[in-house]
Order: structure tokens, then sequence, then C-alpha cells
């Protein structure tokens, strides 16, 4: 009798481990892995009279509804502040992830007298490093071989 309690409770126990759901497979990134929060980084960009190379940046991340879509605030500046007297923030940003491919990303720049939009795609990194190549025009020109970086 006891033989068959053991074999039946370990028959269980494989079965329920065995049919338990992995909702986030490997290498998926979701909302509950720390992708909405304050970031720092720098931004690279090449202008036709100039180029900027690690210019200091900053974004406050926050979850949506769709746990792949991500809105913040974006400031050129390492402190969550704007730069330019353009208000509370120096523009918004969204992006959509797919496992950890962004495959999505859009700053609509709102520094004063010189608005824009930036458009791109990237990755995140399993430090949670996030790297977006992007491309886009402001008041300065159109800007190419862009580089953002949020750690």
């Amino acid at each position: 009798m006891r033989k068959t309690v053991w074999l039946l409770a370990s028959l269980l126990i494989a079965l329920n481990s065995s049919c338990k759901s992995d909702d986030n497979a490997e290498g998926e990134v979701t909302n509950g892995q720390g992708i909405a929060r304050n970031y720092q980084g720098t931004w690279s960009s090449t202008l036709p009279s100039k180029t900027y190379e690690n210019l200091a940046i900053s974004a406050r991340v926050n979850e949506t509804d769709d746990p792949k879509v991500f809105k913040g605030e974006f400031f050129f500046s390492a402190t969550l502040t704007s730069c330019c007297n353009s208000g509370e923030n120096d523009g918004l940003l969204t992006f959509e992830i797919d496992g950890k491919t962004v495959t999505k990303f859009r700053y609509d720049d709102r520094v004063l007298s010189c608005s824009g939009i930036f458009e791109g795609t990237g990755s995140i990194g399993d430090d949670g490093k996030i790297t977006i190549n992007f491309s886009g025009s402001d008041c300065e020109g159109e800007h190419t071989e862009g580089l953002l970086i949020f750690r």
C-alpha cells in the first residue's frame, strides 16, 4: 500500500511539473523584468556639420496596457531634467519589443525651436542595457548613424 501511495504521489508531482506553463520563454523580456524604470545613457549621431558623441541623456520609461509597448519621457541630461527649457521633459519616447528585440522606437523631440522625430530599432542586452540604432531630423538637419544607449 505504501508503494502505491508513494508511486501515485510521485506521478502527480511529475504530471503537475510537466503541465506548468512557461509564459515567458527564454530570451523573452516583459514589463515585469525591469524594462519600466529610469535610465541614464548616451546619444551619438552624425549631422552634415557636426557629430554628437556620447551626449548625456536620461529617460523615464513606463509600462502600458500592452506588455510589449513602453512609453516615457526623454531628457538631454543625465539627471531626468530638461536641458533646454522645454518644459517637463525634452520629448516623449515609445518603443515596442519582441523578446529581446526593440522592433520599433520613436522619439518625439520637443526641444524648443528644434523639435524633430527620430525612429529606429534595437536590442535589449542580458544586462538590461537597451541599444537603439536610429535616424531622424530636427532643426540641425538629418541625423544619421544614430546610437542611443540606455543603462
